[in-house]
Parts: structure tokens; C-alpha cells; sequence
């Protein structure tokens, strides 16, 4: 690979080269460390953690027949400020892993950077675990800040047993502070070998890196080798201007230097270092190196699902990359879950949003522009029709919410029709309200707004009444079970030939937190807080009510009901299906696109709830 093709992987925090590479809900890269450290969360657990925490703690004092009551789960409403330096806006945290596919390019066509930096990280975790315990580093200070009398002055024949590395300016010292200078130097000796075991490999192998000349000077500062930590310092920053992790480096080093100098500790040049027999000067220039000259294929980018370049790429929190049209369509058909990790996913509104994976696309687009321009046409005409349906039968009932599941006695005779031709194809239809309530004023035999819904399970109902004739032939009474999928607005009515309705339907998607335009800049700093305190209502009303009902109640409702969502969209609706309300009432949920302007409406109707029954 090209060194001006390796430019493309560059970290949008650091702007070094990516390494175990995270993309962000804004599409920028940036690398999992430089994540940690701007945001201090961790790039999420792997699918065994989950499952492990997703089980359910059970006391093994408890009796069987008690229930225990605890707090419901409420949403994650952890936000944290992009670390890309392009976008530096709140993005709420979902556990984001690493990008799988940039993982296997860096991997494969970068491969001795990748070791490099593989190297790097595993000195990096063990100077960490060293310098956790700061004991025995400053043993120049510690025997000076003693009193004469507790160092004392051995014999003649004692002091002959103590090594001079044991010795300080002639005098010994007592037995405790020895062993916190025996730890000290153990403690040197366990940096030194991180240094020439990892960091100094790395150079060797890759010059052109700035993070172990980063970490290397960090090491020897810690040594009291100064000199030769700032020299590692400077030339990090001259390596890299764009970030200012060389400056702060340097700057540091410098004070603690003047800091040691003034307290009188004896300086190290930096010579027992370099002239360590264990450690191999070796002073690589970048022309030593030469890049793996190799060309990216375009199965290196394509799709899981549709198997082709990718177009328009959208990156999961789980990390794995599809096409946008791709992604959505399979969380429409089937599951919002991971195709292939089966780790789940945000709503779909968050796929219609995001940015694309920035470097993949601009690869994609730049490295193949042939295959991607032949199919960029059939992706956008897909991604138009998505969410625009044709002729969608329409039962006109009740008011069912997104993710809720509603059993329903099928008798009429062109709904047993209607739902014999659903069975036979998608198994999907829409759920209206009939127009009846005096506040709606359209002359509509249903409201504009409902729920598409999709067909779980269909039972016949024995009868002793004839079989109803139909154009589908002899069609008995029906019970189905079916759950909500996505609201949608009616843009166009008819009637079918057997008398049930149709209409042409357009999905309805959330308008999430982080993308609500409609918030105000001074409302939008304070969101996380606004959040919290949204779902905190939520979660406490639902607590009260669960401490209320009697035992076989409460297990009634959350065997109905189940545990509330970790999102805010489906946790709106979930409220909102055991509020006591009108269903004209919970209607107004419907036509809200806002997230957050849907959390206060429940918590307005929750107040008032509260208020009725106090």
C-alpha cells in the first residue's frame, strides 16, 4: 500500500494512524485509545460479557414464591464529547466496538505498523500496572527528609555487606528505608525492561510512529533519565505538529525536571540507558522502512449482506459496516438486530441519519469509482421507496404502539378476507383508530396516524354459526396475536373491492436526542440532564406501581408487559400502554417525531396521573 493511501487512515483525534479503530456515530475514526482517553469509557464488553450481565442475579436466600421488586432498568443517558476534532458534538454512548472492517485492511495491508503498535500497547498496559504503586521512586527524597539518627551509621564490617546501590552518599540507611529502596530499583528495572522489551522494538521496526516515542519518554521520566525523555519528547512533537501530545510531553517533562533539580535529587543523563547492555541503539530513519506496496481489493470492502461494494457504508455500535439501504431494509424485515453478531441495535431512525463511515466511502468512491457509480443509482432509488408503501390493508380498531403486542377477535367477514391475504404474503397490515373523537375534525372513516403490525400467530375459532362466504371461499372467525412494528402516516385512502380499507402509507421515524434540530443550542447543553431527569420520573413512577399491586398482580403485569426497553423510543410506548387514558389521549404520541418531546409528554400525563390518584 501507498504511503498516500496509508494517509487515509488516520485517527480524527490524534491524526496518527489508526489503531484498533472505533467509528463514531458522526462517521469520523478515531483510534480506541485516544476514545478511552477523551471519554473515559471503555469500547464496549464482548457478546459473552453481555450475556453474562444480562442474566438474571437471583438470591439464594430469596424464597420461589416471592418477588423480588427492583428497579427497573432506565435507559442509558451517558453522553460524551466527540473526541474527532471535526465534530466535537454529545453523542450518547452505546458501547461502540471496534471497526471490524478497518481492523482486517490495517491488519492486512499495514501490517508493520499494526505489530508496531500492538507491541506498544501491551508496554503501555504494563508501565500502567507499574506505575500504579509510586513507592520507592523518589529514594533520594525519602532518605534526605529522614533524620540523622534513624539512618544511623553501620559498622565498618556491616556497611562491607551492603552493595553500593544500597548506599546513599556514604551512608547507610535503616532497614526500612533499604527496602523501599530495593523496591525502587526493582521497580527501575521492571521500566527498563518495558522499554527495551516494547517501545524500543516499536521504533526500531517503525520510526515514523509518534506513540512510543510518547510513552518511551513517559518511561524514562520516570526513571529520572530527563534528558533522554525530553529528547523522545521533542521528537514526537516534531513528528507530529497536528496534536499537541509532543508539547504537553515536553512541557511536562521540563517541570518535573526543574521540580527534581530544586529538591536536590541526583539526575540521571540518561547514560545508565543508553548504555544498558540489553538495550540495542539503533537510530532508524524513515527511509529504513520501506511500506507494504500492495493494492485494496474491492472485497475488502464489500457488504455482508448484499455481497457488493459497499455504498452510502453506515457503521453499527457493534462495529460491523453495511450498506445503508442494506442495514435498514433487514431491521425492517426481520429483527433490530446485528446480522451477524446478533447484538442489538438503535432504532432505525438512526441508521436514516447518520453520516456515512467517512474513510470507507471516500475509499469506496475514490478506489473503485466504476462499481460504485453503477451502483449508486439502484441504492438511491431504494433508499427513496424506503418506508413508502402501496395498498397496506387498514383494520380500523384500536390503538396499538410500536413493540406492543394485542390479540384480536377477527369476525367480520372482509377482515377474515383481509387477513387470509396477509397470511399469504408479508403477514403485515395497518392498525388505525376510527375517526370518531369530536377533536378530530377530518371527515376520514380513521385517523391519519397508526401502527403497521405484523401477524404472529392465527388460531381458527370453532363455531356453531356457518362459515362466512367469501371471494376467498369459507372463512371461519379468527384470533390472531400480532405486534407493533413502526407507526406510519396515511398519505392516500381507498377501499378494497371486498370492503376493507387500503391506503398508501410513509414510515414515521424517531427524531433522536442527539439529532433534534428543534432543541435550542442553550437546551441542547444541558439534554443528558434534561434526560435523566425525564427517565428518572419514568422509572420511579413505575416502581411506585409495582410496589402497589399485589403479588400475583405484579407478576401479571410483567409477564404482559415484560421489563421496560433500554431505549427512549420504545420506553415512551411502553409507558404509554398501561397509562389509564383515553386512547384519543395516548393518540397525541403518535404524530410526535421528537424523542424528547415525547418523554415529557408521559411525564406530563404521569403527573397527572399521579394527581387523579392522590
Amino acid at each position: 500500500m501507498s504511503l498516500a493511501l496509508k494517509d487515509r487512515f488516520r485517527c480524527a483525534a490524534c491524526r496518527e494512524l489508526l489503531f484498533e479503530p472505533l467509528t463514531l456515530p458522526c462517521g469520523y475514526s478515531v483510534c480506541c485509545r485516544c476514545f478511552r482517553s477523551h471519554t473515559g469509557h471503555s469500547t464496549g464488553r464482548s457478546r459473552a460479557g453481555q450475556e453474562e450481565a444480562a442474566k438474571p442475579v437471583t438470591d439464594s436466600h430469596e424464597t420461589p414464591n416471592t418477588t423480588h421488586i427492583s428497579s427497573p432498568p432506565s435507559p442509558t443517558t451517558t453522553f460524551y464529547v466527540c473526541p474527532a476534532r471535526p465534530c466535537r458534538q454529545k453523542h450518547p454512548y452505546r458501547q461502540e466496538r471496534p471497526d471490524v472492517i478497518l481492523l482486517h485492511i490495517l491488519h492486512t495491508y499495514i501490517p508493520f505498523e499494526t505489530e508496531a503498535l500492538q507491541l506498544v500497547k501491551k508496554g503501555e498496559e504494563r508501565l500502567r500496572s507499574l506505575l500504579k504503586d509510586k513507592d520507592g521512586f523518589d529514594v533520594q527524597l525519602a532518605i534526605e527528609g529522614v533524620e540523622d539518627n534513624e539512618l544511623g551509621m553501620l559498622s565498618h564490617d556491616s556497611a562491607n555487606n551492603v552493595s553500593d546501590s544500597e548506599s546513599v552518599d556514604g551512608r547507610i540507611p535503616s532497614g526500612r528505608l533499604r527496602r523501599s529502596m530495593q523496591r525502587a530499583f526493582e521497580k527501575r528495572g521492571q521500566i527498563l525492561n518495558v522499554i527495551t522489551t516494547s517501545f524500543t522494538p516499536a521504533i526500531e521496526r517503525v520510526p515514523t510512529l509518534q506513540l512510543p516515542y510518547l510513552l518511551r519518554a513517559e518511561a524514562l521520566s520516570e526513571m529520572f533519565c530527563f534528558n533522554a525523555a525530553l529528547e523522545d519528547a521533542q521528537r514526537a512533537r516534531q513528528m507530529n505538529s497536528s496534536n499537541c501530545r509532543g508539547m504537553v510531553a515536553e512541557k511536562l517533562i521540563i517541570w518535573r525536571k526543574s521540580i527534581a533539580e530544586q529538591a536536590g535529587e541526583s539526575l540521571s543523563d540518561g547514560k545508565d540507558y543508553a548504555d544498558d547492555p540489553s538495550v540495542e541503539q539503533r537510530h532508524t530513519s524513515s527511509s529504513d522502512y520501506t511500506a507494504v506496496d500492495s493494492s485494496l481489493s474491492s472485497d475488502d470492502l464489500d457488504c455482508n449482506l448484499c455481497l457488493s461494494l459497499l455504498h452510502d457504508p453506515v457503521t453499527c455500535p457493534c462495529g460491523h459496516t453495511y450498506c445503508r439501504t442494506c442495514i435498514l431494509f433487514s431491521l425492517d424485515k426481520h429483527s433490530r438486530q446485528c446480522p451477524l453478531c446478533r447484538i442489538p441495535l438503535p432504532p432505525i431512525g438512526y441508521f436514516l441519519s447518520r453520516p456515512a463511515n467517512r474513510i470507507l466511502d471516500r475509499l469506496a468512491r475514490d478506489l473503485f469509482p466504476e462499481e460504485w457509480n453503477a451502483r449508486a443509482p439502484g441504492a438511491e432509488k431504494k433508499l427513496k421507496e424506503f418506508g413508502h408503501m402501496d395498498d397496506v390493508p387498514i383494520f380500523v380498531c384500536s390503538l396499538v404502539f410500536p413493540g406492543a403486542a394485542q390479540a384480536f377477535h377477527i369476525f367480520e367477514p372482509r377482515y377474515r378476507v383481509m387477513i387470509q391475504r396477509c397470511m399469504a404474503t408479508n403477514k403485515r397490515f395497518g392498525i388505525c383508530l376510527p375517526n370518531r373523537h369530536p377533536t378530530l375534525t377530518s371527515s376520514a372513516p380513521y385517523v391519519n396516524h397508526g401502527t403497521l403490525v405484523e401477524i404472529r400467530h392465527v388460531e381458527p375459532i370453532p363455531s356453531r354459526e356457518p362459515l362466512a362466504q367469501t371471494p376467498e371461499g369459507s372463512l371461519p372467525r379468527l384470533l390472531i396475536e400480532v405486534v407493533g412494528i413502526h407507526r406510519f402516516q396515511v398519505l392516500d385512502r381507498s377501499v378494497d373491492s371486498t370492503g376493507y380499507n387500503v391506503a398508501t402509507i410513509e414510515r414515521i421515524e424517531d427524531i433522536l436526542p442527539e439529532d433534534d434540530t428543534s432543541i435550542s443550542l442553550s437546551l441542547r447543553r444541558t439534554m443528558p440532564e434534561q434526560l435523566n431527569i425525564l427517565t428518572q420520573r419514568i422509572q420511579s413512577f413505575t416502581q411506585d406501581l409495582l410496589t402497589s399491586l399485589p403479588q400475583r398482580a405484579r407478576t401479571t403485569f410483567q409477564n404482559q408487559h415484560g421489563q421496560p426497553p433500554s431505549d427512549w423510543s420504545d420506553l415512551c410506548y411502553w409507558v404509554a400502554g398501561f397509562l389509564p387514558l383515553s386512547p384519543y389521549r395516548l393518540y397525541e404520541l403518535m404524530s410526535l417525531h421528537s424523542v424528547l418531546a415525547r418523554l415529557e409528554k408521559v411525564c406530563e400525563w404521569i403527573d397527572e396521573v399521579v394527581g387523579k390518584s392522590a
